[in-house]
């Protein structure tokens, strides 16, 4: 289809935008910083325009962020290229392509699992991996906002800085960093207008979708003892920990995916049966987007690929540990 490179780059901004850490700036210590974050996250509502890029790639949209007493609702609306909406909530995301009249949801799994939050209680392990200090203050948007630097310890992981709002706390640009702590991927607001009213207007798409083509990506559930795959990891990276182990429907094939997170950086391993002599498709060796580095393998039937926002020895190491345990 013809938006669905684009579909896949607004999956990649939804998870960023869904998983990165708020914090509020009332204190110097970078513990307190962490501690206010939760708070933030789930107390302001926000409307404004931010800038996101991946490379030579730029993106401008249009927020309408409001929090309910069940949670929050939240309408993005793109203001250059190709013209899209997504409505997102605790329950999924919906993404609107009116010039195709195309439609994709995602799910949002049932609770069971949830990305770690960045507090003071994360903040022990993750000094382990990361140099995180707090850079003073800047400006961002027309409003001063404190810089929080995670510098990686190793060559797993890429770095982060983050500018916090030190009225509200909330989030006003965070970049990520590579190896060199240049810029990879970064998203900022240009203009944002805290706590004000935002209406029902505003948070509904332009098209109803009523017409549209839709694709559904049901979250998947974990898996019983008789659907596992004979596949065990034999290692990982020091400080990744398995959070997350489901089996559903990953780009309409029954997969199995187990999620790895250091508590700040978050990697995807997917195993999947092949049918036999299958050999269209597969995905052997390396491949990037931006920030997003993916590495395959075909083991005895399987094939396995392992994603994420971490630099390329991370995925290969993980890629090569896995075993298929021998009947």
């Amino acid at each position: 289809m013809r938006n669905i490179d684009r579909y896949f780059r607004v999956l990649v901004l939804i998870v960023a935008l869904w998983f990165v850490p708020f914090a509020y700036a009332s204190a110097q210590s970078v513990a307190q910083l962490l501690d206010k974050s939760a708070q933030a996250a789930q107390s302001v509502s926000y409307k404004g325009t931010f800038m996101y890029s991946r490379g030579a790639q730029i993106e401008t949209m249009r927020v309408y962020h409001r929090i309910e007493s069940d949670g929050f609702q939240e309408l993005i609306q793109s203001l250059n290229g190709d013209a899209s909406e997504i409505v997102r909530n605790e329950k999924g995301v919906w993404c609107y392509f009116p010039e195709t009249q195309e439609g994709f949801y995602k799910s949002r799994d049932d609770g069971s699992y949830r990305m770690p939050a960045i507090s003071s209680v994360s903040l022990a392990n993750l000094e382990k991996y990361y140099t995180i200090t707090n850079k003073g203050r800047n400006r961002v948007a027309m409003r001063s906002a404190h810089r929080l630097e995670f510098e990686p310890k190793d060559a797993f992981r890429y770095g982060l800085t983050l500018w916090i709002d030190e009225e509200s706390g909330l989030l006003l640009r965070s970049d990520l960093l590579d190896e060199n702590m240049a810029i990879i991927d970064s998203y900022r607001f240009v203009e944002i207008a805290i706590n004000e009213q935002i209406t029902e207007a505003e948070l509904t798409p332009h098209s109803p979708g009523t017409d549209y083509l839709w694709n559904f990506s049901v979250a998947g559930t974990a898996p019983s003892a008789d659907e596992l795959t004979p596949i065990t990891v034999s290692s990982v990276p020091d400080g990744f920990k398995m959070i997350k182990h489901v089996r559903g429907q990953f780009d309409e094939a029954e997969k199995e995916q187990i999620v790895y997170s250091d508590e700040l950086a978050t990697v995807s391993l997917f195993m999947q049966k092949l049918m036999q002599d299958e050999t269209d498709g597969l995905f052997v060796g390396d491949s990037k987007l931006g920030s997003v580095n993916a590495y395959g393998r075909v083991i005895e039937g399987y094939q396995v690929t392992v994603v994420g926002e971490v630099p390329i020895e991370t995925v290969r190491t993980i890629g090569n540990s896995v075993v298929v345990a021998k009947n």
